[in-house]
This record gives structure tokens, C-alpha cells and sequence, in this order.
């Protein structure tokens, strides 16, 4: 890996714009010592991400916290 995984140990990271949670997902799998992952993106796109069934028990261990939200209205951002 190109990444030194040890200085994302614990931490949060966050994927602005991330849809269904995909890349953090990935991320997380592949460096499971991260802290939490968090997907921000518009209410509608989390709502949907939120409705869509998913058969993969692993995934749901390691989804991330998707959180709904507009980059562009710091109000609708939780703290």
C-alpha cells in the first residue's frame, strides 16, 4: 500500500459527496484500525442509499456512518 496506514490509525475520515458509502466502505475494509468512516451526501442520495437492501452481512459490519447533508449550507452539517 502507498498509504502509511498507522497515521489513520483511530482516526475519522470523512467522503463528502459519497454517495452510497462504496469508497469508505472499501477504505475501511482494507484498514480496519481506521476510526469510524463517515458518508456525507444530500438527504435524497442517503435516503436512497439507506432504502437499498443489502445481502452481504460482512459489508453491514463495516458500513459507514452515512450522514445526510449539503457541503454547500454548513447548517444542514452536523457537528
Amino acid at each position: 500500500s502507498f498509504l502509511n496506514e498507522s497515521i489513520l490509525d483511530g482516526k475519522a475520515i470523512v467522503d463528502v459527496g459519497g454517495g452510497y458509502g462504496d469508497l469508505m466502505y472499501a477504505v475501511k475494509r482494507s484498514m480496519p484500525t481506521i476510526g469510524e468512516c463517515y458518508c456525507l451526501d444530500l438527504p435524497d442520495v442517503i435516503e436512497d442509499a439507506l432504502s437499498t437492501p443489502n445481502d452481504n452481512n460482512e459489508q453491514e459490519q463495516i458500513m459507514p456512518n452515512l450522514v445526510p447533508g449539503n457541503m454547500f449550507d454548513p447548517s444542514t452539517i452536523p457537528p
